[in-house]
Formats: structure tokens, C-alpha cells, sequence
């Protein structure tokens, strides 16, 4: 932790890439489940390290939380992707986890290179990673989308 207002130290094994300082986004492991968190602000420290303040962690107690955990960026800092990805187009589909239907996509919140499923499942916004490593297929035609989410991800949205 850093400071008082909750803001986490974030320390890899190996660099962090120059693009980092773009990253409006990444995923923490929680519960076996990657759950997306918005960047407030970023500050490198040195090449190892960086304070990262959390949209949604604002006190200590709470960054208390995220202690020791495995921390995930898009794919993109790393691999490069094609600029136009595709998944923007899919709102209106149905999203199944393998063959249980989980709902509409309502919106497809573009990320920076990350765009995230938004959908509601049982009064609650389930926001959904629109990664190619999710998803299994997709029936432009049925407007289906079939994906495999990690386990216990749905469950940190459903249980709180």
C-alpha cells in the first residue's frame, strides 16, 4: 500500500512495458476470477515498480484487499493485435458460458484495447472481458456469442 488514500504498489519480476502509462484498465485476481479495475492514476517508481491508484479502491482497509494478488494487463502491452478487434458490434447478442445463457449484451464498453461486455444478470452489471482467449464462437447470425469464463468470475459480481 501507498499513501492514505488506498493506492497499491504494483511490482513485476521482470520490466513494465513503456505503454503501461496508457492503461486505462487491468484485471486482479480475486477468488480465482480476474476482475476488471478502472486506473485512476498511474506513477512509475522505477522499471520494476509503479503506484497505482484504483477507481473503485479508495481507503487503506481496501487496499488491503488486493494485497499479494496476481495482477493481468490486456494482452495488447504485450502481443500486438489487429486495431480493429470486432467486438464492438455485438451488443443485442446473447452471451452463454459454455451452454448456460447468461443474458444480453447491453453495451460494449471500449476499454483501450480491452472491451468489456456489460450485461445484467440478476439486477447486477456484470462486466465480462471481450477477449479472443474467451471466446469459444460466435453465430453472427443467431447473434450468439459462446464463451468460457474463468471459474468463480461471475461470482464476484453475483455475491457482493
Amino acid at each position: 500500500m501507498h499513501g492514505n488514500f488506498g493506492a497499491v504498489v504494483l511490482i513485476v519480476y521482470d520490466q513494465f512495458p513503456e505503454e503501461l502509462d496508457e492503461l486505462d484498465f487491468l484485471f486482479i485476481d480475486i477468488d480465482n476470477g480476474l476482475v476488471p479495475f478502472a486506473i485512476n492514476q498511474l506513477k512509475f517508481r522505477n522499471q520494476t515498480s509503479v503506484i497505482i491508484e484504483l477507481e473503485e479502491i479508495g481507503t487503506p482497509a481496501s487496499a488491503e484487499l488486493l494485497l499479494d494478488r496476481d495482477v493481468y494487463f490486456e494482452n495488447s502491452l504485450f502481443v500486438e493485435q489487429p486495431a480493429d478487434s470486432g467486438f464492438f458490434s455485438f451488443a443485442g447478442f446473447s452471451l452463454f458460458d459454455g451452454g448456460k445463457l447468461l443474458g444480453e449484451i447491453e453495451e460494449v464498453i471500449p476499454y483501450p484495447d480491452n472491451p468489456v461486455f456489460q450485461l445484467t444478470i440478476e439486477k447486477k452489471e456484470i462486466l465480462i472481458p471481450a477477449s479472443s482467449d474467451l471466446v469459444q464462437e460466435i453465430d453472427e447470425k443467431e447473434k450468439i456469442i459462446r464463451m468460457t469464463l474463468p471459474d468463480g468470475l461471475l461470482d464476484l459480481f453475483l455475491n457482493n
